[in-house]
């Protein structure tokens, strides 16, 4: 069995998509997924499933949450070898002095067109510095995330593509979580 982080887009946010965890450990279950664990209450869930090719998971699990939770989202799923680079790949926890609370990662749906790419890498932001990579921007908020100038709804409209946020230490214990897993 393959290792898998799975990312919800908006779940349990300010009221909206709500999701009761317990219930949809549950469901993934039901689906296939072994050893389903979930962190926080937004929709991180870290599982086990049969090798097989991710998109069809992706869509597995997307007709999950509609179906059975009324939820309509984009999930963002990743082999745990797949998250564990992305998560290594953000320097900014590198860099001396920055607060880890002000760090995190913007995971992209898919890859953004290089036009799109390399305006937002000539941006300058009053408070926010980015690291650009193919499907996924690693970023430092100095004035914290809830002050951000660089949230997902401008990601996603300068980018057109879907995005959804996860802050350091929850990147951090997704990649304990899937670590432990066996197998």
């Amino acid at each position: 069995m393959n290792g898998y982080v799975a990312l919800l887009r908006g779940v349990n946010v300010s009221g909206k998509n709500r999701i009761k965890m317990a219930d949809l450990r549950l469901n993934m279950e039901r689906l296939g997924a072994k050893n389903v664990s979930t962190y926080i209450q937004s929709g991180n869930l870290v599982f086990n499933h049969d090798p097989s090719n991710t998109q069809d998971i992706k869509k597995e699990l997307g007709k999950m949450l509609l179906e059975e939770h009324g939820v309509d989202t984009v999930v963002f799923l990743y082999s745990s070898a797949e998250f564990i680079k992305i998560a290594q790949d953000n320097s900014f926890l590198e860099s001396k002095g920055i607060d880890e609370k002000q760090v995190g990662i913007v995971f992209l749906e898919e890859i953004p067109g290089k036009h799109a790419m390399n305006e937002l890498e000539q941006c300058t932001f009053k408070n926010e510095s980015l690291i650009v990579r193919d499907r996924h921007i690693c970023i430092h908020c100095r004035a914290g995330f809830g002050r951000a100038e660089v949230t997902n709804n401008f990601l996603e409209k300068r980018l057109a593509v879907k995005a959804t946020t996860r802050n350091a230490r929850t990147v951090k214990k997704l990649v304990q979580l899937v670590q432990e897993l066996p197998g």
